[in-house]
């Protein structure tokens, strides 16, 4: 039997972070020299996406099938941030909920 807390992908006498309370170890803060350089990459996606000449030869890669999408994807991120997700479900038939335990006498 396995104790708490503990995976089998760990190294040896690791123990698992998964359950601590917020504010533990996770991911370090962006240093002043990382933020400038999180900033020049957004400016130069920026400038690329708003070129004329890159957007009439992207539309033409498109037409062409030529384009290569993960490059395009992570310009666009870059430029504008991650896209929002949406998540559309559609229940075709009703659902009636009922507690297993609703019948029986306390």
């Amino acid at each position: 039997m396995r104790s708490a807390g503990k995976s089998p992908l760990l190294a040896r006498g690791a123990k698992s972070k998964a359950n601590l309370r917020k504010g533990g170890p996770g991911r370090p803060k962006k240093t002043a020299e990382q933020k400038a350089a999180d900033r020049k990459v957004k400016e130069i996606a920026n400038k690329l996406l708003g070129d004329p000449t890159y957007v009439r030869m992207l539309k033409r890669r498109l037409r062409s099938g030529a384009i290569q999408p993960g490059v395009e994807a992570m310009l666009w991120y870059y430029a504008h941030g991650k896209p929002t997700e949406i998540i559309e479900t559609k229940q075709i038939t009703p659902v009636r909920v009922v507690h297993e335990y609703a019948n029986e006498d306390k």
